[in-house]
């Protein structure tokens, strides 16, 4: 008779049909146990062929790795106390064994087909609406501070983008509310330009990732063609130019021929060039309006959703490495206290996981780049811990695709929108208007295509990056003001997926001079009169 829970190892056994003493007529009684033999079965059904278990020493040795799932599942929340006031310092580990770790007008036009390939520009590179001249050489778009990132999406707007009074805004658009613009006094009325809109979408073409390119196309192309066939962006016809990145001079040569870039991936563009919603955490700057949350606005999020869930008063231990994931910690910092350890160069995690274990934290973070953050969990899945609280993870976790890893089954992230798995108005309209498109980079692009064909049926068919900040945008994927997130959305891999765990974190859709936001609307209002704030 088990007088004692069976541990990971005796449980997984007997989930593989193996005869364990005792462990049947426990979880007979058990209920906890149970659920976590309903929870192996799950995951068992969602990684079902992608571990190949015919051969009877390889079942053997995956045997470890699921055992550990439910010790994943078991997530529970710790309460807030105060950071200390002077920051977080840091402790390089050197000595797991001896290291103290700190605290720390609509044109009659047929829509085309939207273009892929190499269409010919109606302007110079450097005359084209709305672009100014740029310096051959590109910004890089891979690294870069969360503060940086911060001060870019604040920086001041550019001027003459909105609507003049008494203008009307575009057309409705079968499945969404019109959009509302409430003008202030400096508008002015501008000629559309000419020629078609055209959206660069930064994809691989070949590779790994190409799948999810096509996909991320596919989503920005189903806006694209609503909006064609409603009359275009101000009468502009919208065309989708594929941007590669995975090919020097087809990148530079499609770069040379766009007007804006919308969703995508990252990669390295010419300054000067707009930049709507980057479906990536790398891509900041002037350039760049409602990027994705950065990693201390993340952090920022778990920590008020750790202290709002659990009664574990311990710290939260952070692995931080150089780089913007390292916001991650500060972001938690502002609601539970963390103590941190450097990650060494090329580490493999098990020094830094031995000292943050010694020190009985109540949550792991890893404030690291992904390819880092994932031999730290495998370093913790090797010494068999987890702590009650589970894995916290930097958005950048979430294009790394953290959720097809066995071990980190169970951790949280916080993203700017929400999974795309959910029931929501928002989700459901993407899912119908693009088929097949699951992953949460292609939900973002679909936003990201959204909204710079929105801010440009405001802006008289001018895409720039002043058209996106200078309005308030709401609508059932996003709330964005000044030309940032305003929600955040912690999500958790649960059986290979990302998923909700909570309500946005948000003040509630705005309101101006009495606007109702309607359900599923797409609402705007310009900042630029004070009156309306």
């Amino acid at each position: 008779m088990h007088r004692r829970h069976p541990s990971p190892l005796e449980l997984g056994a007997y989930f593989d049909g193996e005869p364990v003493d005792g462990v049947s007529d426990h979880i007979a009684r058990c209920r906890k146990c149970r659920e976590s033999l309903d929870e192996l079965r799950g995951v068992r059904s969602a990684v079902r062929g992608e571990l190949d278990l015919t051969d009877g020493s390889a079942r053997r040795r995956a045997r470890w790795t699921v055992a550990l799932i439910p010790v994943a599942a078991a997530v529970a929340l710790l309460v807030a106390v105060s950071a200390p006031p002077g920051g977080l310092p840091v402790t390089r580990v050197e000595n797991a064994g001896e290291s103290a770790v700190a605290p720390a007008a609509v044109p009659d036009f047929a829509p085309n087909e939207p273009s892929e390939g190499a269409t010919a520009s109606t302007a110079p590179a450097d005359t084209r609406p709305g672009r100014s001249a740029a310096p051959a050489t590109g910004r890089t778009t891979t690294g870069g501070s969360v503060a940086g990132a911060a001060g870019a999406q604040n920086a001041p707007a550019q001027s003459g983008t909105g609507l003049s009074a008494g203008a009307s805004g575009p057309k409705t658009v079968p499945g969404r509310s019109a959009t509302v613009a409430a003008t202030g006094p400096g508008s002015r009325t501008a000629a559309p330009p000419s020629g078609p809109l055209r959206l660069g979408v930064p994809v691989p073409t070949r590779g790994p990732s190409s799948g999810e390119g096509d996909e991320v196309l596919r989503a920005v192309r189903a806006v694209v063609d609503r909006t064609n066939s409603n009359g275009g962006a101000s009468g502009r016809r919208v065309e989708l130019v594929v941007v590669p990145t995975d090919d020097d001079a087809a990148r530079a040569d499609a770069l040379g021929r766009v007007d804006a870039l919308v969703g995508g991936f990252a990669t390295d563009v010419p300054s000067g060039l707009p930049w709507v919603m980057p479906a990536d955490v790398a891509p900041t700057g002037p350039d760049v309006a409602a990027g994705e949350l950065a990693a201390e606005d993340a952090g920022a999020a778990l920590g008020a959703d750790l202290a709002a869930r659990s009664s574990d008063t311990r710290m939260v231990g952070a692995i931080v490495a150089a780089g913007p994931d390292a916001g991650l910690a500060t972001g938690l910092a502002r609601s539970v206290s963390v103590q941190q350890v450097e990650a060494a160069t090329d580490t493999t995690c098990d020094q830094e996981m031995v000292a943050l274990r010694k020190r009985d934290v109540g949550a792991l973070a890893l404030a690291v780049p992904p390819d880092v953050a994932r031999r730290c969990v495998a370093a913790a899945a090797r010494i068999g811990w987890r702590p009650s609280g589970g894995l916290l993870l930097a958005p950048s976790a979430v294009y790394a695709h953290f959720e097809r890893d066995l071990v980190a089954q169970g951790a949280r992230s916080a993203v700017a929108l929400s999974a795309p798995n959910t029931d929501e108005s928002g989700i459901n309209r993407f899912r119908q208007a693009a088929p097949g498109c699951e992953s949460y980079r292609s939900l973002m692009s679909f936003a990201a295509a959204e909204l710079a064909l929105d801010a440009a049926g405001t802006a008289n068919g001018l895409l720039t990056v002043a058209a996106v900040r200078d309005r308030h945008w709401h609508s059932d994927l996003y709330d964005i003001d000044g030309g940032r997130h305003t929600t955040s959305h912690v999500v958790a891999i649960r059986f290979g997926r990302w998923a909700n765990t909570a309500p946005s974190r948000t003040s509630g859709p705005p309101t101006r001079r009495g606007v109702v936001v309607p359900p599923g609307g797409i609402v705007t209002w310009a900042t630029d009169d004070p009156s309306l704030l």
